[in-house]
């Protein structure tokens, strides 16, 4: 949907504080099921072996090397809408047969005058929204339900209650359908971001660039027309409960009314800091309510370009010395070593910068294979070979963090005595 598209600038982040990791291990950030919160991913850092960083990998498709950080934010989503006419305060009547101001107090007999009266034209406004149930954390949609919503009077009618689990999608943007005769309707679309990243302590930026898009009447865009005025207004949750919807917000920050500009263009710069759940409300107000609407601007579209634009975190090259244990035979030495192992991968290979061999033919030996990956992708891609054969995931036991060490073998805590 072109209009759930946000600009988002990482400016500075704090990672969670490192847990310190003995060399034989490894350091990873594991996405585990939230059991207070179900449908939910809670992240945590993890000291685990080599055995089973290779096991975590080829198992859980979101852990990844190094601490939890700010990685792979999830894009913002369009999440509720709504719409409301309040009352005006007067009849007015156009006098459409007459030269210059075609208002009049009343119509008489003049059957080239019409008339609108000042109550209930909340009656002829609706919008029409496609909906899904949507889980942020996975990008899981269920099917696709279209809603027809009327507009309230004083109060707003919306498409759903529960904003951090329901997504609208609609390509073209949401389209508001106004029938009201007086240009007094007010609309609004939220805009969610839920942080799904594990990270509690962040700072983002937020750029949202909206558009309001009808036919024209006479040449004259609709914002001038109906005095359409836009004010955004920020809530956030700071409490990282996984419980997310409009009570427990607060208001974090809000704009003034301000015009839409000639054209329909509006833009909106806010900052996010520490936050679990946010909603964006871009609010539309026509301030016009003495103007009868022209017949061509009865359909309104709202598209706002929310565009991601995170900074890749380097997590590479990450060195990892394979430790594999090998036994030789004195009559004939034979060895399947690690090159034989890595021959039959085709994806994910890791770059092979030195191999240590045993010298001589004794009984028990190591050969130690420096290998170096690109990044966390690089070091799944290539685990992923492996994922089913125990063989190659048993062999990695005695891995560790870094260069190869002169001595080859299992270094103290993987293996040594």
């Amino acid at each position: 949907m072109k209009y759930f598209l946000l600009l988002i600038t990482l400016i500075s982040f704090s990672a969670s504080a490192q847990q310190a990791c003995p060399d034989y291990k490894a350091t990873i950030c594991h996405a585990g099921n939230d059991n207070d919160n179900p449908g939910r991913i809670k992240y945590n850092d993890l000291c685990v072996s080599f055995s089973s960083l290779y096991g975590h990998f080829a198992e859980h498709d979101l852990d990844y090397y190094g601490p939890c950080r700010l990685k792979d934010v999830k894009a913002p989503y369009a999440c509720n809408a709504g719409m409301r006419q309040k009352d005006s305060s007067a009849t007015i009547c156009i006098q459409r047969d007459i030269d210059g101001d075609k208002y009049v107090e009343s119509c008489g007999e003049s059957k080239n005058c019409v008339c609108s009266g000042p109550d209930n034209q909340y009656l002829y406004n609706y919008f029409i929204a496609d909906v899904v149930e949507f889980n942020p954390f996975l990008d899981n949609t269920s099917a696709v339900s279209t809603l027809h919503i009327n507009s309230g009077k004083n109060t707003y009618e919306v498409a759903t209650t529960s904003p951090s689990t329901t997504k609208i999608i609609d390509d073209g943007g949401l389209s508001f359908n106004i029938g009201s005769d007086r240009m007094n309707a007010e609309y609004f679309v939220d805009m969610c971001w839920m942080n799904t990243t594990g990270e509690q302590e962040y700072s983002l930026d937020f750029n949202i660039s909206s558009n309001v898009i009808s036919n024209s009447d006479n040449g004259q865009h609709y914002p001038t027309v109906s005095d359409l005025h836009s004010k955004y207004l920020l809530y956030c949750d700071y409490e990282f409960d996984g419980l997310a919807d409009y009570s427990s917000l607060e208001e974090v920050s809000a704009s003034s009314r301000i015009p839409y500009r000639i054209g329909g263009d509006s833009t909106y710069e806010y900052t996010v800091s520490n936050a679990e759940f946010c909603i964006l409300r871009q609010g539309f107000k026509e301030k016009k309510p003495e103007v009868l609407r022209p017949w061509d601007l009865k359909k309104i579209t709202v598209q706002n370009d929310l565009i991601i634009d995170v900074p890749d975190f380097v997590s590479g090259p990450i060195n990892i010395c394979h430790v594999q244990e090998i036994t030789n035979d004195d009559n004939n030495g034979t060895h399947s070593g690690y090159s034989d192992e890595i021959d039959a991968v085709t994806v994910g290979l890791p770059f092979i910068t030195t191999v240590l061999k045993p010298n001589g033919q004794i009984k028990s030996q190591h050969e130690c294979t420096q290998l170096r990956f690109n990044d966390s992708d690089h070091l799944r891609e290539f685990v992923k070979f492996g994922k089913d054969n125990k063989t190659i995931r048993d062999i990695h036991q005695h891995d560790y963090v870094g260069t190869c060490r002169s001595a080859c073998g299992p270094i103290h805590g993987n293996g040594a005595n």
